[in-house]
């Protein structure tokens, strides 16, 4: 059968049979019917299943949209939601999908990916493994790289919080032998997914992002920015649940605190392989704010002394 389905049976009736006069409407009676040209509606079908089931196993399926509004976040609200909800459920080309609006928010992005099948290093963090106002050639993860004659993949952001960059490394291709340099960010930063001039992303919410948008303050407030515990304990277990990963796939962990503050250190003190970077800034990027190229060599010898005292480079 080739179905033509929309909203409402008004909807698909009149062109459908102003080509096709000998075609059937199927409803939730006949829908077992072997018609050669058959139109349906959402109002045909108590038992909506039953709609799914015929969208799923006739042998073509035609799209004629109804004029109207759909929430993305909430397609079932209205019928012509609910029927595009089934036709992109179902799995299966059918002709007018162009006519969908599909939701465009990426959860799932990463922001690199794996460089190579062979052993490599992850440089994890905030603006400090970005090289926030400097060359990315003089970034500590280049020198580490071209150290240990590794390539590498960036997962960082600048603003970027712990819960973020452990998300990061467990949803991406790290393997065994596979070495991950975290450098560990300030405790009080969260992702929040919202909307503003940009469209949907997720703001990396800090200090200063906080005080620089409106929109931040309408939706949290201040003391849950501050609130040092609830940061604690969601760093904590975020990074406890990167180690446990790693460990299980084979792939090594070097944690060292670029952003950590004291209290943060007498936390991070109980995982294995962690090491507070304690020395003075020797020089400041472009900006005046952030490491510049010498401190980042210093970042990188620092981490390379690490690394042969694990075993992990000779």
């Amino acid at each position: 059968m080739k179905l033509f389905v929309s909203s409402t049976t008004a909807t698909v009736e009149s062109p459908v049979k102003r080509n096709y006069p000998a075609a059937v409407c199927i409803t939730q009676d006949n829908y077992h019917n072997d018609e050669l040209i058959g139109f349906t509606s959402l109002e045909e079908f108590e038992d909506k299943d039953q709609l799914l089931n015929l969208i799923k196993t006739v042998d073509e399926l035609v799209y004629i949209r109804e004029p109207g509004p759909v929430d993305p976040h909430a397609p079932t609200d209205s019928a012509i939601g609910y029927v595009e909800y089934f036709l992109l459920i179902s799995e299966r080309e059918f002709e007018g999908r162009d006519l969908i609006e599909m939701p465009k928010d990426n959860f799932l992005e990463l922001v690199d990916l794996r460089k190579t099948n062979a052993k490599q290093l992850w440089a994890v963090g905030c603006s400090f493994t970005v090289g926030e106002s400097i060359n990315e050639s003089d970034r500590y993860i280049e020198h580490l790289s071209k150290k240990v004659n590794l390539p590498y993949s960036l997962l960082a952001k600048t603003g970027s919080s712990i819960e973020w960059q452990a998300d990061q490394i467990l949803r991406s291709d790290i393997r065994k032998d596979d070495i991950i340099i975290w450098g560990l960010t300030d405790r009080n930063r969260f992702p929040l997914w919202i909307k503003n001039h940009h469209g949907h992303y997720p703001t990396h919410v800090n200090i200063g992002s906080y005080d620089a948008y409106t929109y931040i303050k309408n939706i949290i407030p201040k003391r849950f920015l501050l609130e040092d515990n609830q940061h604690v304990y969601n760093n904590v277990i975020h990074i406890a649940q990167v180690l446990n990963y790693a460990e299980k796939i084979g792939a090594k962990v070097i944690l060292i605190g670029l952003l950590s503050s004291p209290s943060d250190v007498l936390y991070y003190e109980q995982f294995e392989n962690f090491y507070h970077y304690h020395g003075e800034y020797v020089d400041f990027g472009d900006d005046g704010k952030h490491p510049g190229p010498e401190q980042h060599k210093k970042y990188a010898k620092f981490i390379i002394g690490k690394m042969k005292q694990n075993g992990l480079v000779t």
